[in-house]
This record gives C-alpha cells, structure tokens and sequence, in this order.
C-alpha cells in the first residue's frame, strides 16, 4: 500500500534570485523524511526571458550568439547556486558548484543548443524547436534547486514531467493525454515512494517521441494533472497569503480570502489575480479536488482554499483588482451607421478572425487564378493566422455580383454566369457604398481595363483599400498619379500594385525600402517584361517569332491583346512605375520605348490577324538571331532608368544585344530580373530575379498585397 503523496507548485517568480532559490531550499528541507512529496518547479522570469532571447538570435542566423547568450545563463545560474549555498551557510567553493555542478548542469542545456542551431539554420518560427529550447529552463530549474538541496543534505529525485506526461497535438499547442498518462505515473510511482522529487513541469513527450512544451504556465498544468491522477489536493507556494481582496502593494491592510469556490476563483483569474492558470484551475475543480493558496514565508497561515463548492455561506467574496493601460472609448453616430460601428469596434479589437471584404474586378487568367488560391487557402488563413477572406463581389466586363454574407468560392464561376449581362462602370460604383460598410473592404482590381482611376478614388474616399495589378492609373499623367497616392494617405486607406512591375517579385517593396532608409539610386536595369524576355529566350532557341508569341499567349504571358507587350509599352509602363517610386517627376511621354517589332505590325487590333501577321518576320528575327549568335550575344529586351544622366533623367526600353556574361542571359522561360545599381550596392547591384509573368504568381502577389493590410491592421 502506497503512502500519500503531499504535491506542491512554486510560483516561478519565487526562483528568480538566489534568496528566493534559498528560500524554496530551505521550506523543501523541513518537510519529514521518509514522506512522499513532489515538488513541481518551472523557469523562473530571468530564465525563460534568457531563453527567448536566445532563440530570437538563433532566428536571425546567428548560431555563435546564441549559443553564447545560454552559456550566459548557465553562468547566471551556477552563481545564483553560490550565493545561495552561502546564504545557507555552506562554505564557498562547494562541491556541488565546483565538482560537477558545471558538468551536470551544461549537459542539460545540449538539446538546446541543438535546437538553437537548427532554428539558425532555418530562420523561421518551428514550433517544434521552440519546445526544446523553452523547455530547458524547467530541467535547469530543477537540477539547480537538486543541487541545492545536496548541499544542504537533502537527498531529492530530479524527475523530467515529460517522462511520464504524454501529449498530442502540434507542437506549441501539445495537450496532455490523460489516459496514457495515467499509464506512465502507474509505472514511475513506485520510484518516488518515500522520497523528494523535483518535477521539472509544463515538459511533455508526444507519442511519437517529439518533446512538447504544455504553453504558458504548463507548469500549472503539470501540477494539477498529476494531482488529479494520484488523487491528491495541490498546494501552490507563493509570495502572499492566498488570494487578496486587493494588491497588498497599493492597499496596506488588504487581506486575504478564506474560501473560493473555482468558479470565483476562475472569474478573479480572468481579472488579473494570480493564483494558476485557468487551464489548471479547471483540471483540479472537474476532478473535485482542493487546491490551497499559501505565502512560502507564512507556512503556518492557512492561506486561501478553493474548491468546487466554495464557502456556502451565501456571501460572495469581494476583490478589488486595478486594470491598468485600460482605455474607454467612445463612439458616436447616426442610427443607420451602428451595425458598420459595430463591426468596426469587433474587428479593430480582434475579438474573432480579422475579417476582410474583397471586391474583385475581373476573372481571366489573374483573377481566376486568385479566386483558385482564395479557395486553397481561405480555411489555413483563418485557422493559421487568424484572417477570414470574404469574397463579397465579382464583376468582369459583363456581370457584376454582389452579396454582403460572402459568394461561396467554390462556386463563383457558376454564379457570376448566373447573373444577366449589363455591367457598366456606374453600376460598379455602385458597389463601393455597400462594400464600405463591410469589415475591412478592399477593391481588387485584376483587370488591364483603362479610366479606373476614378473608381480608385472613390474607394479611397469611401474608406476602400485598394490592391491592383493595373498598371495603367499608376502610369497616368503626373497629377493623376500624384491624386491617387495624396487621396489614399488622407483617407488612410492602404494602396498596394507590387505586381505591376514584377508579377509575385518584390520590385517595388525592394526599391521602397532603399529610398526609405536613405540610400540612392544611381540606376535601375532589368527586364521587366517576363513576356518579352520568354520570346527572346525562345528565339534564341530557335523558335519562330509567331510560334513563340502563341505560346505565350496560350500560357498567359502575355496581355489580353499580345501586341500590348510586343510594342514594349508594358515594359515602359512598369519603367515609369519604378522611376516615380525613385521620386522621378516623369511621364509616358519621357519613356524612349523601341518596340520588340516594327510599329506597322501593331496597328492590327484583331487578336487572330495580328498573330497570322507575325509569321512575315519569323525569318528577318531567324537571320538576326543567327548574326547575334555570330558575334557571341544574346538578344534581350531591357529597360534602364539613368536618374542623373547630363540632360535629366532618361528611360529607355527597347531590345538590345548583351554579351554572354550579362545577368540577362541567365532568364530563362519568362523569368525577369531587375538590378539597382544604389550608393550601398555600387560594386556589387541588387538583383531581383524570378517568374516575371504568368496567372499564378501574379495572383499570388495579389493576394499578399491583401494580406499586408490584414496583418498590419492587426499590427503584426
């Protein structure tokens, strides 16, 4: 028969000096010999902060660091064990620090270490390695306050919670298994009769092997379920005599209360009152056991009891808790504005998914590819990141489809050929006033179609965000350009067009931030166009001008109309975009374009004609491939921007012949690549590089763009 098993909590705050580690030591030491008692213990503050620290560095990629930064805290530890072995009264230089204290103690820390470098390497939050190295605290926690005891000549058991406490689910979020748990204490138990074991809590395994960490103060939770499994009441040790009616800091003559029950005790939690964390608090009241609040420096004072019925008096204990950094805000409106008020304060606050509105203009070979990734991704971002994509509306040409509660994305294709044709610019409009009162509306512009500017300042008037991959407002005349940008910064509304120079390539957001953190641009070069620089890559291979450009087309490289990119105007479009972020006042008219072919073949406005044409040139670009080849060059379409030439500044877009060493030789298929040549990247340009053209990746730059007004409305 088993003897009871007495089973107390340290708060962490209580281990966070050598005083305090002292002080635990010594109320471990009065207990009787011979009795069963389980200690739980986790990091204390200086220790967990150490260890976040440290994977912070890990994450940047330096490995050396952080390494360096949890050799620091081991040495803070094993200092800490001196002081407190003096304040005990052991001599300096004991055994416990000097022997094989060091050893001991830094062998724990090695899967941290290796966890370290993996996240080095990586340099991106992996749950996984983020157990390994924040469950290291606890062990180290343990181990010290063992080797404390030692040298007081208490003998104790250091116990790993993840020896006997299996978990499931992801990493991060493991939670305990009880059945398999209760399996693993049933086996240990018998070890740890009649001795002092020091649990290192909130550590788990998973059934796979993988440690887990239980979360935030797992230690907690350790503590009840093992409680709960040997059907013992749990005490927790900490620095006041039970819960208080209010912060004995800010009122001298508060005191504390007797009885709770866990219902109170819980809504106290909830307020600001520590006593253990709410997952705990549940764990002990579903298995009806007690848990006792006490003061580690009053071990004579009853302190506070909480259990399921409470005091049963009829009273209901009353506790003044002080909220700081707590705002009220007030709203004011018309009657017809509450419920966007409403949606509006429950967005803002978070208080469920980050919801977002989208209007999207456009269904070809962008927009369908953004409603496929819509359709992919619309459950991993609401479970994963918190942020719910509602498609409200659809309108090409033709149609336009609107329905406030969200049109199903599995079938828009099916509803927008549902609806009569008889769009028109007006009738789109018309949209943006119900749009607005949505949570978070954004206009998603996928078409090439001209004059939308006007809608776009609309939007920005009604409070509308605005992501496009028209390029065509953003190449307006200067004052047009200058309206658009004034009028979403007034109104605060975001504007995001990165994939209108690079499809899913950062070009704009690169240049951006080498303008915003003060560097200057002595020059850009780059094929913009993935489309031109795909049927020079092709006509260097030997295919004909006409066959390279119907591929393309059927690819969906190319713009509605292929002559649109073969006249080099998109190209120039993108060049002026650029030149503008640079801060150049430039228009249209300022850009030296050289078409791709010559200007009479692009006078033809039929699609079909315009492609049966082409085939009159595929010998004259054959021959002057073959004399590029000749000379050792490659034929490519470029554009440079020359912000300081002599006269002002120059862009020019046109083919030209770059020898064989050239970064432009290196594109293949419809890559595009963009160089800024800048004050810090004068020997060596930033490149940019990669799929220039194409409905996936454009679509999916599109729906970054969406993402980046989510997150920073959440402010992450």
């Amino acid at each position: 028969m088993t003897a009871p098993v007495s089973i107390t909590r340290y708060a962490p705050f209580l281990l966070d000096t050598a005083q305090g580690l002292a002080s635990v030591a010594t109320h471990l030491s009065r207990h009787d010999a011979g009795s069963t008692r389980a200690a739980i213990v986790s990091s204390p503050p200086w220790l967990a902060a150490g260890l976040e620290s440290a994977l912070s560095i890990a994450l940047k990629g330096n490995s050396t660091l952080a390494r360096q930064e949890l050799d620091g805290l081991l040495a803070r530890g094993l200092l800490m064990l001196e002081e407190a072995e003096r304040r005990l009264g052991a001599p300096p230089g004991s055994a416990s620090v000097e022997a094989d204290g060091t050893r001991t103690l830094a062998s724990l820390l090695e899967p941290a270490r290796r966890a370290l470098d993996g996240a080095s390497l990586v340099r991106e939050r992996r749950p996984a390695l983020e157990d390994v190295v924040r469950g290291t605290g606890e062990r180290l926690t343990a181990a010290l306050l063992a080797k404390l005891l030692g040298a007081r000549g208490v003998p104790s058991l250091e116990v790993d919670a993840a020896d006997w406490t299996v978990t499931e689910g992801e990493p991060g979020q493991a939670r305990v298994n009880r059945e398999h748990t209760r399996a693993r204490v049933a086996t240990l138990r018998p070890s740890w009769e009649g001795r002092l074991t020091l649990h290192a809590g909130g550590r788990g395994t998973a059934r796979d092997g993988r440690s887990t960490t239980l979360g935030v103060e797992g230690a907690d939770e350790t503590a009840a379920v093992l409680s709960v499994l040997l059907g013992t009441p749990l005490t927790l040790w900490t620095d006041v005599p039970g819960v208080m009616t209010a912060d004995p800091l800010h009122v001298a003559d508060a005191r504390p209360v007797p009885h709770l029950s866990y219902t109170e005790a819980l809504e106290r939690v909830y307020l600001g009152l520590p006593t253990l964390h709410p997952r705990a608090l549940s764990t002990l009241r579903d298995a009806d056991l007690p848990l006792r609040v006490r003061h580690l420096q009053q071990p004579d004072e009853p302190g506070t009891l909480i259990d399921v019925p409470g005091a049963g008096n009829g009273s209901v204990p009353t506790c003044v808790v002080p909220l700081e950094d707590l705002a009220l805000l007030g709203l004011e409106g018309g009657t017809e504005e509450t419920a966007l008020t409403v949606r509006t304060v429950h967005a803002a606050f978070h208080f469920a998914h980050e919801e977002v509105s989208l209007l999207v203009l456009g269904h070809g070979v962008v927009g369908s590819q953004l409603l496929e990734q819509l359709r992919t991704l619309q459950e991993t971002l609401a479970q994963g990141h918190g942020i719910q994509l509602n498609l409200v509306g659809l309108a090409d040409s033709r149609r336009v489809l609107f329905s406030p509660e969200g049109i199903p994305l599995k079938q828009w294709r099916e509803r927008i050929q549902s609806v009569p044709e008889g769009a028109s610019p007006p009738v789109v409009r018309a949209l943006l006033e119900p749009l607005r009162r949505l949570p978070v509306p954004v206009l998603v512009d996928c078409t090439a179609a001209e004059g939308m500017e006007a809608l776009y300042l609309e939007a920005f008037r009604s409070g509308i965000h605005v992501v496009a991959a028209n390029k065509k407002p953003l190449t307006q005349p200067l004052k047009v350009w200058e309206r658009l940008r004034s009028t979403a910064h007034l109104n605060h509304r975001a504007y995001h067009y990165e994939t209108t120079v690079g499809a899913g390539l950062p070009v704009i957001q690169t240049l951006k931030d080498l303008v915003r953190t003060g560097d200057r641009v002595h020059g850009v070069e780059g094929s913009f166009s993935g489309t031109l620089g795909y049927l020079s890559q092709q006509l260097m291979d030997g295919v004909p001008l006409s066959k390279a450009v119907r591929t393309a087309r059927e690819k969906g490289f190319t713009e509605p109309h292929p002559r649109e990119d073969l006249a080099g105007t998109d190209a120039a479009r993108k060049a002026l975009i650029l030149a503008r972020e640079q801060g150049l006042s430039l228009s249209m008219e300022d850009v030296e374009v050289e078409p791709f072919v010559p200007r009479e073949y692009l006078e033809e406005a039929d699609v079909e004609r315009f492609l049966v044409g082409l085939e009159k040139l595929d010998r004259t670009f054959t021959s002057r491939v073959e004399g590029l080849r000749a000379e050792g060059k490659v034929l490519r379409y470029l554009a440079r921007i020359d912000p300081a030439a002599k006269d002002g500044p120059v862009l020019r877009v046109g083919p030209v012949a770059v020898p064989k060493e050239h970064p432009a030789t290196r594109l293949r298929g419809s890559e595009a690549f963009v160089a800024f040549s800048t004050e810090r990247y004068a020997d060596y340009p930033l490149l940019v590089q990669g799929a220039g053209a194409g409905g996936p990746v454009t679509a999916a730059g599109v729906l970054a763009d969406i993402l980046k007004i989510a997150q920073n409305l959440r402010g992450r």
